[in-house]
């Protein structure tokens, strides 16, 4: 992707959506401020930060209300993330971003009835045709994105591209993500899993790379065959006799015969039995 002096090129339908290893909303502002020489800011960072800061400032992410709540493929989606992180980000006047505490609930629209009487099933009926779906923040003031957490800020960035169209399951690209896990806090695993899970299953193509073993597991125990839920496990690694790069591919993390994750965690818990045993002989 080339980037001319002033922006990046807009992406079609079809091109990828990278998220990098690093989060990206506390640098957005760095990125693409104007008084920045952009050849300098293109030395510092690759294509990938520079276009994903674009997207991230992209038109379209709402402030009130959004049709995406009423989205059967998406209104599930958007509240977790929302309720993961406690809040949203929201851009500022200065470019930059912060982090607006808050949840969205169902509220009633300002309706009349004419002064009819209406039976109470009536008065329910009323009531569900005239809500709506909307960001309501809490009595704490927003505060700046570098003081909330690196793994919050990565849920922030799905959350916007999802609300500003950017990633639209179905209709964009493949979603491009390296290593969900990195900074993000470890009880947060499962919920983003299944938050990709159900963007999978609403057409979205996505492709991880990940060192971490408990997503591999949740990925592993979460996917459901009775919902079409199809994810394939590559195992990239050097053989040892022949020092060339293999690689090892299976529908379940299971046939994935030997990784250096599973190597890992299955020295851990070795030697935390022997520990354990040798407390229990002593």
């Amino acid at each position: 992707m080339n980037f001319s002096a002033d922006t990046v090129t807009p992406k079609s339908a079809n091109t990828p959506v990278y998220i990098p290893t690093k989060e990206v909303l506390s640098l957005v502002r760095g990125i693409r401020h104007p008084k920045h020489d952009r050849a300098t800011v293109e030395m510092i960072f690759d294509d990938g930060y520079l276009n994903l800061a674009e997207l991230l400032v992209k038109p379209g992410f709402d402030e009130k209300t959004s049709d995406l709540l009423e989205d059967p493929r998406l209104s599930n989606v958007i509240r977790d993330l929302v309720a993961l992180v406690g809040g949203r980000y929201r851009e500022n006047n200065d470019g930059g971003f912060g982090f607006q505490p808050g949840q969205y609930e169902e509220r009633a629209q300002a309706t009349t009835d004419g002064g009819e009487a209406k039976s109470r099933a009536q008065i329910a009926k009323a009531y569900q045709d005239s809500t709506e779906t909307r960001f309501v923040s809490t009595d704490v003031e927003g505060f700046p994105t570098g003081m909330t957490a690196e793994g919050y800020r990565k849920i922030g960035v799905l959350h916007r591209l999802l609300c500003n169209g950017s990633i639209n399951p179905g209709n964009t690209g493949t979603l491009l993500w390296d290593e969900p896990e990195s900074n993000l806090n470890p009880k947060l695993m499962k919920k983003l899993v299944q938050v990709l899970l159900e963007l999978s299953r609403n057409g979205q193509q996505i492709i991880l790379a990940t060192h971490d073993y408990v997503l591999l597991k949740w990925l592993d125990l979460l996917m459901d065959e009775g919902k079409e839920d199809h994810i394939r496990f590559h195992a990239i690694y050097q053989d040892p006799d022949t020092q060339k790069m293999s690689v090892e591919s299976a529908d379940s993390y299971a046939l994935i015969s030997k990784t250096a994750i599973s190597d890992t965690f299955a020295e851990l818990f070795d030697e935390d039995m022997a520990r354990a045993l040798e407390v229990t002989n002593t």
